[in-house]
């Protein structure tokens, strides 16, 4: 997942860097202090100081500087837009446009310094300043994004002769300028302002304290070591024992803790009291924020004119509008069910063999807890593959170094780690690394890896944007400067213990290959504006050139090279390898069904709000995805897409069309290693980020329109003889001239409200 950068909270001016800048460039002054810096003090050391990477300080400001640095950036950005709101009279691009776009940057990366603590700053104080500024920043934004002077000063440029000779980017960024006022409420009279006003707050609000919940959840639960029966002797044993009964060890409900047990654990009532557990994080409280939510999206939507939140909302997508994506969806559901049920019955065949030998009466349903566990039994029995024994092969320790190997030669990089970066960064374990054109030697950004997990901290895995990259980095345009990419892996991956290194289940591997390749994305980004850099992208293609990547450790050859077993050394045997990639569809209309529940679902009730959201989602569930919640929990409640991916989640099977033909297309005709279509892919796919639609970077990758044929193999289900141009085919290839605006993309992560109101560069 790429998390969204808040860059359109955040917008200020940046002076021009030492070339090529890295990302933390302009924070080499946050030296760590004795004294706390004031918010201006702070605010000048970054202004002053454009010299690389250098990030002292800068992921570990106290709680008063954080809120301190908060209110002098509020105030700076105020300021910026009373200049551009004074354009009015005299408007021009120098006047009006210009000083955004020096203050994109500046501004992510400050607003970085503020904001990302609070999903992965070890000290606790600091995630709830960083929690409270991010509130402070997201109700600012709202105000921001409704001064209707800003917007006719944009208006009053769009009029100019100037304005009707822009191309390109540039053309771009004002076309969506617009476009965000209109989609913000300022065409609606000044009372109907007010009400959007009030409500977008609201939504602020529910928004940032749904995800705080789920962030600061600590459910534990402890079993005995028969009770854990099935999972490996390490799984116990790096687990604390319960103070209060030492017979027991203590598990949280995060997934490092929670997966080995739904996968191999032979005991039905652990696994039925820890999935219990694990879907009733935050029920209560997150259940009626996320009814009253969705009950606000739709006022917001009406009050804007729109039928749905989803018609909002996909308007600036490559869907388009609601009828594409519920078309799209519902031929997939219509082609995907039937094998769903196929696969289901081959797990009740082998539940009713285990409970007949149990001696236990029969159950003709498979249960939200047995899904993993019957599959898992699936791959064992018809191809021999063990997942505890499979993951000796993956220690971390190795599978890094290869992906990062395998990462340079495809796309033409060289990695170096980097000690400083390592030392400044805000958590023991945390690796800053530097990257560099292969070919040139040029610097290309930075990145962090933070792969386990910890007390309060953000409990999946995703890239972190922390600096776009861009080459109008500074204000003398005459003179461009290129400001680097850096980005952020923060995973949660099972730590080593005292007894063997961190051993990664292969979907660990699997997840490491698509969130460095959200990392890669942004990295690579050359566009002149950083509006558009990196995965500033729709968010329905957002997601396609990680999941192309994710084909690699499913491919012969680089599990052998990704594979070592962490006693022996010795490779994974070619009889395992073959087993494995024959595995990769076992069970896949399960697995698809659940995600196409998760997108029906989405869908639903962002066009539709129904009276309860938890009876919604068992009903979607056990209609599509063939399995009941287990009673008594709201899944829903824990589903975090819902913040910042609402009424977008259809997107993960909509990209895979994109994915499956990329790598089908390319990769697997000209071969997986050429670095031909691996320069072509970081040429025409990565690096225009999103100053180009994606249909048109599509048709330049692949030589012709996107079709299904790929995707629907890789779903096991049949393709049209004449290539399938199903709806997120068709969409990609009808879509023109209708890239997301940057402010709403980089909201969509930051809160509600801002994905509401599609607030853009009005409070750039």
């Amino acid at each position: 997942m790429a998390r969204a950068p808040l860059r359109p909270l955040l917008r200020g001016r940046r002076p021009a860097a030492a070339a090529p800048a890295l990302a933390l460039l302009a924070l080499a002054c946050l030296a760590a202090a004795a004294a706390e810096r004031s918010g201006p003090e702070l605010l000048q050391a970054i202004l002053a100081n454009p010299s690389p990477v250098k990030a002292s300080g800068f992921f570990n400001l106290t709680p008063g500087e954080i809120a301190g640095l908060t209110e002098v950036l509020i105030a700076r950005m105020d300021k910026g837009m009373d200049t551009v709101a004074a354009s009015r009279a005299n408007a021009s691009w120098a006047a009006t446009m210009q000083p955004n776009v020096e203050s994109d940057a500046f501004n992510m990366v400050v607003g970085n310094v503020i904001t990302m603590p609070a999903s992965i700053s070890p000290d606790e104080a600091a995630r709830n300043a960083s929690l409270a500024a991010s509130d402070r920043l997201s109700q600012w934004a709202v105000d921001a994004a409704l001064r209707t002077d800003v917007y006719e000063a944009l208006k009053a440029f769009n009029a100019t002769p100037e304005a009707r000779t822009l191309e390109g980017e540039r053309a771009r960024y004002l076309r969506d300028g617009l476009r965000a006022g209109r989609r913000s409420g300022l065409e609606l009279p000044a009372e109907k302002r007010d009400e959007l006003k009030g409500l977008l707050k609201r939504m602020a609000k529910l928004g940032l304290d749904f995800q705080a919940c789920l962030d600061a959840d600590t459910t534990s639960l402890s079993f005995t070591p028969a009770e854990l029966n099935g999972t490996s002797p390490e799984f116990i044993e790096s687990h604390p024992k319960d103070p209060k009964d030492p017979s027991k060890v203590v598990l949280t409900v995060k997934y490092p803790d929670y997966m080995p047990v739904m996968e191999d654990c032979t005991v039905e009532s652990t696994r039925k009291a820890l999935e219990f557990a694990f879907n009733n994080v935050c029920s209560g409280e997150n259940s009626k924020r996320l009814d009253e939510l969705v009950a606000l999206r739709a006022q917001v939507a009406a009050l804007l004119g729109y039928p749905s939140w989803a018609a909002y909302v996909q308007e600036e997508l490559m869907a388009k509008n609601p009828q594409r994506v519920d078309s799209f969806l519902g031929e997939l559901r219509g082609r995907l069910l039937q094998l769903r049920d196929q696969q289901l019955a081959v797990l009740l065949d082998i539940k009713a063999r285990d409970r007949a030998a149990a001696g236990l009466p029969a159950d003709p349903a498979i249960r939200s807890w047995e899904v993993s566990y019957y599959s898992n039994q699936v791959a064992k029995r018809d191809f021999n593959v063990d997942k505890q024994k499979l993951k000796e092969y993956f220690p971390l320790e190795h599978v890094m170094p290869e992906m990062l190997s395998f990462y340079q030669g495809l796309l033409g990089l060289r990695f170096e780690a980097d000690e400083q970066l390592t030392k400044d960064a805000w958590a023991p374990g945390v690796k800053g690394y530097r990257v560099f054109d292969s070919s040139s030697g040029d610097p290309i950004g930075a990145f962090y890896l933070d792969l386990h997990p910890r007390p309060g901290k953000y409990g999946h895995a995703a890239m972190f944007p922390l600096q776009s990259p861009s080459k109008l980095y500074g204000a003398n345009e005459s003179r461009p400067q290129s400001a680097g990419g850096v980005a952020a892996l923060v995973c949660n991956f099972p730590a080593s213990t005292a007894t063997q290194p961190s051993l990664l289940p292969h979907d660990d591997v699997v997840t490491l290959f698509h969130e460095f390749g959200h990392l890669t994305h942004q990295l690579l980004g050359r566009t002149n504006l950083s509006a558009y850099a990196g995965a500033a992208v729709d968010t329905d293609f957002v997601e396609a050139p990680s999941q192309m990547l994710e084909n690699w450790p499913w491919e012969e050859e680089p599990l052998r090279r990704l594979s070592k077993h962490y006693i022996t050394g010795e490779r994974l045997p070619d009889d395992m390898i073959s087993q494995l990639v024959k595995s990769r569809n076992a069970n896949g209309a399960i697995f698809n069904s659940r995600q196409l529940a998760y997108g029906l679902f989405d869908q639903s009730i962002h066009t539709r709000p129904p009276a309860s959201s938890a009876a919604a989602y068992a009903a979607t569930l056990a209609d599509v995805a063939g399995v009941l919640p287990q009673n008594g929990t709201n899944p829903a409640a824990r589903f975090g897409h819902l913040i910042g991916y609402d009424a977008k989640y259809y997107s993960y099977l909509w990209s895979q069309v994109f994915s499956a033909d990329m790598f089908d297309t390319r990769f697997r005709k000209e071969g997986i290693f050429n670095p031909k279509p691996g320069r072509d892919y970081r040429n025409d796919i990565l690096a225009p980020g999103g100053s180009v639609d994606p249909d048109v970077l599509l048709r330049r990758f692949l030589g012709r329109d996107p079709n299904q044929d790929a995707f629907l193999r890789s779903l096991g289900l049949e393709a049209a003889a004449n290539g399938s141009r199903g709806a997120g085919a068709a969409a990609a290839a009808e879509s023109g001239g209708g890239g997301r605006p940057p402010t709403a993309r980089a909201l969509a992560a930051a809160s509600a409200a801002a994905a509401a109101a599609g607030l853009m560069a009005l409070v750039r």
